[in-house]
């Protein structure tokens, strides 16, 4: 299957459907990933479109393929456009698919969110979107990411992404406590992948300080000199880990 899609993009290639957009689908050399300041993690506010988004499936990017020219699946789907946010105001809707983002080209998720997390509140960039056999310009203002999400980036910079869950959840997992905080995102390469963390952790504590809420687990965080220890919960067994932060030496 997947060699027969590779053939058919080859000869789509080779008569000449996508030539007369070449100069603008050419991927370019990767770009550095941002750098984001150690001093982020104090930062208090994030940028935010209002949109679930996810990578571009096989079967989707051959479509595109067919339409823009793209020759490998990339850009980011949105699921959806959440009530009055940003992207509901101007119009973006379920299916649209992201490729550019002012003058930058974004190929996954994570490079849209990073470019959109880091931007100033207030400030209006062009998005560059895919529809229907269309490539529309959005014009589009970045909002402030609510609190409870954004508390969930403290340690974004380490490479660790988190998700509040509630009390119910909470109460059928057997923790006896308000609510808690599960790991959604372990980057590659990252302090946090390094430390041993996993998706689907449980964290119960920072430093010996309970985390139920994500307001908990930022303050934590953010108040945290040096290394910090986490305790978790993984498929039911206890765990602890040390997330050391860059330019740190481990105590021996």
């Amino acid at each position: 299957m997947v060699r027969t899609r590779a053939s058919r993009l080859t000869a789509l290639a080779v008569v000449g459907i996508v030539a007369a957009q070449v100069a603008l689908e050419v991927r370019p050399a990767p770009a550095a990933h941002i750098r984001v300041p150690a001093n982020a993690l104090r930062t208090p506010e994030y940028g935010w479109l209002g949109i679930g988004i996810r990578d571009v499936g096989e079967d989707l990017s051959y479509d595109l393929s067919v339409k823009f020219g793209v020759l490998e699946g990339n850009g980011i789907q949105v699921a959806e456009a959440l009530p009055d946010g940003p992207a509901e105001k101007v119009g973006l809707k379920s299916g649209d698919v992201i490729v550019q983002v002012g003058s930058q080209r974004v190929w996954e998720v994570k490079d849209l969110q990073r470019v959109i997390r880091h931007m100033a509140v207030g400030d209006e960039v062009t998005l560059v979107i895919l529809r229907d056999g269309d490539r529309l310009s959005v014009p589009i203002r970045v909002a402030r990411m609510p609190q409870e999400a954004a508390d969930g980036l403290a340690a974004e910079p380490l490479g660790l992404i988190v998700r509040s869950f509630d009390a119910a959840l909470a109460e059928r997992l057997g923790l006896g406590r308000q609510g808690g905080i599960r790991v959604v995102v372990v980057e590659r390469g990252s302090p946090a992948e390094r430390a041993g963390l996993q998706p689907g952790d449980l964290l119960l504590s920072a430093d010996g300080r309970d985390l139920v809420t994500a307001a908990n687990y930022a303050a934590a965080f953010r108040e945290s000199v040096g290394s910090v220890t986490l305790r978790l919960l993984r498929s039911g067994n206890p765990l602890t880990v040390t997330l050391e932060r860059p330019g740190l030496t481990p105590q021996q």
